[in-house]
């Protein structure tokens, strides 16, 4: 609104409301006898804020519209135009103050987002790290017993190197569980022939005991031989009256 109403003071030559333009007083016209203007020597001085140049660019403009008779508007267009541009750099040396500030305070968000992603890797990494020694040392403890035959011992190392596949400890690993499964099957073989030496003893013994008796080997399960070579048609474990016709309960060969 007051860069229009500046706009028609200067087309229609700052004249007041009631007349023809302003005309400077007679004793001012011939040179060396311009009035001295406290707010020129104001605009040659300057502003050091924005604030300061929007109070002296506001006066300058006021003066533009009045076209004071003690000033000229020849003197108060100059004077406005001068404030303006001293305004228009404040304004712009704000604006880049302002930029500069915005872009500061990304800057710095970026970098406090950046340092606290850092530092939640590291924590990830760190009890990643922690994990993994900590099932790396129950491995290793249990390697002994694994490897001596202990199934139920080579649990860890197996967890272990289905968890950490490229580790270098897994080929000492993978040796001692097959070392382990070698163990536990001379185990069973020796516990297998314990068994049997057992059984062969005992079936020594009780034919022994048999022989020394008197009385016939039983017969395999589900027959009972004869004496006379025959076998019984009706029995099928000794018992009273099998092969009484027969000869007699005789072992079977």
């Amino acid at each position: 609104m007051r860069s229009l109403l500046m706009a028609a003071v200067l087309l229609s030559g700052c004249a007041p409301a009631d007349g023809p333009p302003a005309q400077r007083p007679s004793h001012a016209v011939a040179a060396g006898h311009e009035p001295a203007d406290p707010f020129s020597a104001r605009v040659a001085s300057g502003c050091k804020t924005e604030e300061e140049c929007h109070v002296l660019n506001e006066e300058a403009m006021r003066r533009v519209m009045s076209c004071q008779r003690t000033l000229t508007c020849d003197q108060a267009i100059p004077n406005q135009r001068a404030t303006n541009t001293m305004l228009q750099v404040h304004v712009r040396r704000r604006g880049e103050a302002e930029a500069a500030a915005r872009k500061s305070l990304a800057e710095e968000a970026e970098r406090t987002r950046a340092a606290a992603e850092t530092a939640k890797q590291a924590a990830i990494t760190e009890a990643h790290a922690a994990e993994r020694q900590k099932l790396l040392d129950e491995a290793v403890a249990d390697q002994p017993n694994c490897e001596s035959g202990g199934e139920g011992w080579c649990t860890s190392l197996r967890r272990f190197m289905d968890r950490y596949r490229d580790h270098p400890i897994n080929p000492t690993f993978a040796e001692a569980i097959n070392n382990g499964a070698a163990a536990r099957a001379q185990i069973q073989r020796e516990k297998e022939e314990a068994e049997a030496r057992a059984a062969r003893s005992a079936a020594a013994a009780a034919k022994k005991k048999r022989e020394e008796a008197g009385e016939p080997a039983p017969a395999p399960a589900g027959r009972v031989c004869c004496c006379d070579g025959s076998v019984s048609p009706t029995c099928t474990f000794v018992k009273r009256g099998c092969c009484s016709r027969h000869g007699g309960v005789c072992a079977c060969n």
